[in-house]
């Protein structure tokens, strides 16, 4: 079990809750590190900053270059990862290759490759806003995330040191600070699994649920104790080195002008208020300056290590007199010999295993999966996926790994496992909104109320139900069935709205109206992509088919390949995603109604540097009318469309140069980012270029011509207010041949194009 000391701090407060004040108590002295070498003793402190604490290893690297030896190490939430791995034996270079090359976003999302977790992802991508309720009514929840994926990389990389349950026996002796949500204590971490200490130091709240240590609900240290200078003095150092790595907070008064940012620097305020103290307590402080990056800029570990790099060298005539002042105590050393190297070894071979919590069937079940670890010297691939298979079957909130001290300097290999709790239900928002000004304009907004239930037939069943209104009304219902990484969807649908079109420079419009369900069977392909198979009966009543509009059946029979790992829904730093769908009905399956259709929607983000990106986006879309013999064109209502995101910004859907039966397009989209809408609560600001080409085809209709190709060009500005919600205005041109026409775009929303909108 893991041993921990707390001390009251000051009382915890949420983001935008007032600063209540700040209590100080008498604390019981912490046992000071045994002498193991001369005084002066030095201690390296590390702050909280999320991703900015990425910036440490770069100081890191500056300060052993110097000569400066490092005889104990601490820090809170992102420091205390970075310390803990320093605690674990690893050098800067060997810390710095760990972070450039995880994938944090699969990291953060509790990716199980169960069809479960891909319907979370999905639906949490989809909408704006999300409130969980239940009895007691709304609540915002405990956290997204439970953490498992993180708790699974600290495991992995600090498996040799497990076995070590007191910190002091460290070769560098180690401390993590996190905070427990009920009381406000302050929660050092001195004994227990040091992979455990670094997860529960960097709880964030509202992001992680908070982590439960012997019954107590830890979440990260920043609140109480951010940089912990002070705990250094407590532990004997003589040399306090602090690093400050946080981003910078615009305190002018014209900046505090809303309540986001006033809510931003509320927050900001209360973690500056547990750090004033202790920096003045530090013999060297060094802040990196990290303005040029956010919160979450996890993506962008090289430019954050380096940039602390380049604060520390330019910190290099402080760092040199605190070096020779140390010199004339004891020996400076080479990085080589810094006393933590000692702590990097093979894991101890495991003697035995040992499973706790759960029930007699889920011990059994993971017995199963760790059993082949015992009697060998366990790889970190071998343990990660143990965990992994475990924790996919979605019977778990967290699947811990321990070790134990066991005889003749071998391990026990200790499971905890923590049964799933029901999720709560979920109220769901989203909002869209396109506006174009052109030869034709536009304004088309959209709100949609969804809701959700779970674990009516199964624990990670779901019943979804949404309402959209706009220039129609759609009612959409659906139910989500796993069996394992399979899954069973039945939907149902109303829909009613009317389609436009312009004929010439007449604009026509028809009333469409459908009603029907349909079955999707899919199968999860990991947390990121997900192929499904299906059909759909629906009765069809289209303006665009008939002088007289009339119900008609369509029977259809569906398939869909979806697959995304974009950092961000909205303006995405890296990853890629692609839909591919298609479906069919014809006359030999009872469809009163006959087309066949596919197409390829495709999105990418390319990082060219620490603040711009290229986004590629490209569509391919047809009926096969005039490809394939007898292949009837489809109506109005199914029209392919170039008016996508990132790419024809300002073309009206309804115009025929962007609109047809058969099209296809590419859009290459560069943005800058100058800055963050608020330096706590994050939000990126963009400036934008995008240029796009593609063609389009009505059959039949001989007044619009495939080609030449059609074009636009479009300069803007974007702000991404999170991973699922924002806003881009641009103006540029559109054109076609020789025609060019002005045009402004105004978007707001999700920008997302949703599976289950597709008619």
């Amino acid at each position: 079990m893991a041993k921990f000391r707390s001390n009251p701090g000051p009382a915890l407060l949420l983001f935008l809750l007032a600063f209540s004040g700040r209590v100080w108590t008498q604390e019981p002295a912490l046992p000071t590190i045994p002498e193991t070498a001369a005084r002066p003793r030095i201690a390296l402190v590390l702050s909280g900053g999320s991703a900015f604490g990425m910036a440490h290893v770069g100081v890191i690297k500056v300060l052993e270059e110097a000569g400066i030896p490092i005889d104990m190490v601490m820090g809170t939430s992102m420091g205390s990862i970075v310390a803990g791995l320093y605690a674990a034996g690893y050098s800067p270079a060997e810390m710095e290759k760990i972070v450039t090359g995880i994938d944090w976003n699969a990291v953060f999302m509790d990716s199980k490759a169960t069809a479960e977790d891909r319907y979370e992802y999905e639906k949490r991508a989809g909408y704006v806003a999300q409130l969980g309720f239940g009895k007691s009514g709304l609540a915002i929840g405990e956290g997204f995330f439970t953490g498992q994926n993180v708790l699974t990389l600290f495991t992995q990389l600090t498996l040799h040191n497990l076995v070590i349950r007191d910190f002091d026996d460290f070769p560098v002796p180690y401390r993590a600070v996190a905070a427990d949500i009920a009381n406000g204590e302050k929660i050092v971490f001195s004994e227990g699994s040091l992979a455990e200490a670094m997860r529960s130091s960097m709880s964030i709240p509202g992001v992680f649920k908070p982590y439960i240590v012997d019954g107590r609900q830890l979440v990260d240290g920043g609140m109480v104790d951010n940089l912990p200078v002070d705990l250094a003095k407590e532990m004997g150092a003589d040399i306090v080195i602090a690093v400050e790595s946080r981003g910078s907070s615009d305190k002018s008064q014209e900046s505090l002008n809303n309540a986001l940012s006033i809510a931003g620097q509320t927050f900001n305020l209360f973690i500056e208020q547990n750090m004033t103290s202790n920096r003045q307590m530090a013999d060297l402080l060094i802040k990196p300056d990290l303005s040029m990056y956010t919160t979450m800029s996890y993506g962008e570990a090289a430019g954050i290590i380096a940039q602390g790099e380049k604060c520390a060298r330019e910190a290099l005539p402080q760092i040199k007199a605190l070096a020779a002042k140390i010199a004339g105590s004891r020996s400076l050393v080479n990085p080589e010999q810094e006393p933590n190297r000692k702590a990097l070894c093979e894991p101890p071979r495991i003697s035995s295993l040992t499973l706790r919590g759960g029930s007699e069937t889920e011990q059994d079940f993971a017995r199963a999966e760790f059993r082949e670890l015992v009697g060998s010297v366990p790889s970190r691939e071998a343990v990660g996926l143990a965990i992994d298979r475990t924790y996919a079957t979605g019977e778990f909130d967290l699947v811990k790994l321990d070790l134990e001290p066991a005889a003749s300097g071998e391990a026990e290999l200790v499971v905890s496992l923590v049964p799933a709790t029901k999720p709560k239900d979920a109220l769901l928002f989203n909002f869209d909104m396109d506006t174009i000004v052109s030869s034709q304009s536009s304004i088309d907004p959209t709100l949609s109320v969804g809701l959700l239930f779970r674990g009516w037939t199964t624990k990670n069943s779901a019943m979804f139900i949404k309402a959209s209104a706009g220039s129609g009304i759609d009612l959409y219902s659906e139910y989500f069935q796993p069996i394992g990484s399979f899954f069973a969807m039945p939907w149902l649908r109303f829909d009613i709205g009317r389609d436009s079109w312009i004929l010439d420079t007449l604009k026509i419009s028809t009333l469409y109206r459908t009603y029907g369900g349909g079955l999707w069977l899919g199968l999860a392909l990991g947390s990121h992509s997900d192929l499904r198979i299906g059909a759909s009966l629906e009765s069809v009543k289209d303006g665009s088919r008939a002088l007289v509009p009339v119900n008609e059946r369509l029977l259809a029979l569906r398939s869909a390949y979806h697959y995304d790992n974009r950092s961000s829904i909205v303006f995405p730093e890296r990853g890629w995603s692609l839909l591919a769908y298609a479906s069919w009905a014809n006359a030999a399956i009872g469809s009163e109604i006959p087309f066949l259709q596919a197409e390829a929607d495709f999105e990418a983000a390319l990082p060219l540097g620490q603040a711009t990106t290229l986004g590629i986006a490209a569509f391919a879309g047809t009926d096969f009318a005039g490809i394939i013999p007898g292949a009837p064109n489809v109506s109005s209502s199914r029209y392919f469309t170039l008016a996508r995101q990132g790419m024809f910004y300002g073309i009206n859907d309804t115009e025929p140069q962007g609109t047809g039966d058969t099209l296809a397009g590419i859009g290459l989209e560069v943005r800058h980012k100058i800055g963050r809408i608020n330096p706590i609560l994050g939000g990126d600001i963009y400036l934008m270029a995008n240029a796009s080409v593609g063609t389009a085809d009505w059959y039949g209709d001989s007044t619009v011509e495939y080609l030449p190709l059609r074009y636009s060009g479009t300069l803007g500005a974007g702000l991404r207010l999170s991973s699922q919600m924002g806003i881009f205005a641009g103006a540029g041109i559109v054109g076609i041949s020789n025609t060019v026409q002005p045009a402004f775009t105004l978007m707001i929303g999700s920008f997302e194009d949703k599976l289950e909108d597709r008619r």
